[in-house]
């Protein structure tokens, strides 16, 4: 196994999501690559920073009814205690509870809508970078010098912009995965706070207007234009955050 297929493999393993074939490959993999090796620590230390920090959702009144209605389904059962041993039944309870937590918990893997999902996905990408201190892959302030490293990276031009001059320094780019596909993320500094720029092509090839809102402490402003989405995550001023995006996107006025 390579270290392309490793980390590729790497989220399903840590989920426990992979046979047990793959799990031995990549155990063998990790042990013998320090990069590797390195990645999944990271990876692990993110995981805990999200955990601590991640927003807690009140759970639905459909689902509090749904569980309820398994529990008292599962009470009727009492009703059988003289065809089967006590000990059977404590343990068929303590099973429906099991299925019924289990089932929660999926509910509410699933339940975000897929703007929230992909939000949820480049704040946790922007955290890991700062965290790993992965800022860029290819560093440089010269736009015709990082605008080319993504070709043949990624299978679009991505919209590259040195706005020192307006105080949003180009630092670099990266090649990331964002909702099952590869996206250019530039690194932008304002003073003392990095931003990230996301970027993929927009199937609907429309244009929107700039949407702002927060996940986890950061800011982060969606928009469409140019064939491209863009997902930006900082947490500088909301009046300097609208600023970036109309001059990202090359407009006299407010986005």
């Amino acid at each position: 196994m390579d270290c392309a297929r490793a980390s590729q493999l790497l989220h399903g393993y840590l989920d426990s999501e992979l046979d047990a074939v793959h799990v031995e490959e990549i155990e063998a993999h990790l042990a013998a690559c320090s990069a590797c090796a390195t990645q999944q620590a990271q990876e692990l230390k993110l995981r805990s920073v999200l955990q601590a920090h991640a927003a807690r959702h009140a759970a639905p009144a459909r689902l509090r009814r749904q569980i309820l209605t398994s529990v008292r389904s599962a009470q009727t059962t009492q009703r059988l205690r003289h065809w089967f041993p006590a000990g059977w039944l404590q343990f068929g309870g303590s099973l429906a509870v099991a299925v019924l937590l289990s089932s929660a918990i999926t509910y509410f893997a699933i339940q975000p809508g897929s703007a929230d999902r992909v939000t949820d996905e480049v704040v946790a990408t922007h955290v890991r970078s700062l965290i790993t201190q992965r800022l860029t892959d290819v560093e440089s302030s010269d736009q015709h010098t990082v605008k080319p490293w993504f070709n043949g990276k990624v299978d679009f031009a991505p919209l590259v912009k040195d706005l020192a001059e307006q105080g949003f320094a180009l630092v670099g780019g990266r090649l990331d995965y964002i909702d099952g596909r590869p996206v250019a993320a530039l690194l932008y500094r304002h003073r003392q706070h990095w931003i990230s720029v996301f970027m993929w092509p927009d199937p609907s090839g429309q244009n929107s207007a700039a949407r702002s809102f927060s996940r986890r402490g950061y800011d982060v402003t969606q928009w469409s234009g140019g064939g491209l989405r863009f997902y930006m995550v900082s947490d500088i001023a909301a009046a300097e955050r609208s600023r970036l995006v109309t001059l990202l996107r090359g407009e006299s006025g407010s986005p």
